[in-house]
C-alpha cells in the first residue's frame, strides 16, 4: 500500500504516470474510487497518456467506455460507470470478457457498481479530498 498527499494536478498526474510505468505490459485492472471532483479523471488521463497512447484521451462519462491501443499493441479500456443505471448496460459492452482479456489494462472509475465482477488482484486507487486543492491518494 502506498499513500501520497498531492497538492497540485501535476502531483496527481505524476502519481498516475508512476503507476502506469509499474504495470506496463501486464494484464491489470485498476479501480479509481472517490467522490466527484476528487481527481479520478485527472489521474485516469495521465495514466492513459503514460502508457504511450497517442489518441486524444477523453472521459467516457457519457459513452461508458473508451478503448485505446498502446504502442506495444496492448489494449487499454477506460470505463467511467458514474452514469451507469442498469448492470445490463455494462454486461452488454462485455465487461466479463474485458476483465479477463489477456494482456489488457482496464481502468475503471466508479467501480462500486460492478465490484462482484472484479478480479481479486485488482489494484485499487482511493481518492480523498482534504481541501480544495489537496488530495490523499492511496494505492492498494
Amino acid at each position: 500500500m502506498k499513500t501520497e498527499v498531492t497538492a497540485t494536478l501535476e502531483q496527481t498526474q505524476a502519481l498516475a504516470r508512476e503507476l502506469a510505468k509499474e504495470i506496463a505490459g501486464r494484464h491489470t485492472v485498476v479501480t479509481l474510487k472517490g467522490e466527484l471532483g476528487s481527481g479520478k479523471t485527472t489521474f485516469a488521463k495521465a495514466f492513459v497518456e503514460a502508457t504511450g497512447v497517442l489518441q486524444q484521451i477523453v472521459s467516457p462519462t457519457y459513452v461508458l467506455m473508451n478503448q485505446y491501443q498502446t504502442p506495444t499493441q496492448q489494449q487499454l479500456y477506460h470505463l467511467d460507470l458514474y452514469r451507469l443505471e442498469d448492470l445490463k448496460e455494462v454486461l452488454d459492452i462485455g465487461i466479463k470478457e474485458i476483465l479477463s482479456e489477456a494482456n489488457a489494462i482496464v481502468l475503471i472509475e466508479w467501480p462500486e457498481k460492478i465490484e462482484t465482477f472484479l478480479p481479486a488482484e485488482t489494484i485499487s486507487v482511493q481518492f480523498e479530498v482534504l481541501n480544495e486543492t489537496t488530495r490523499k491518494i492511496t494505492v492498494n
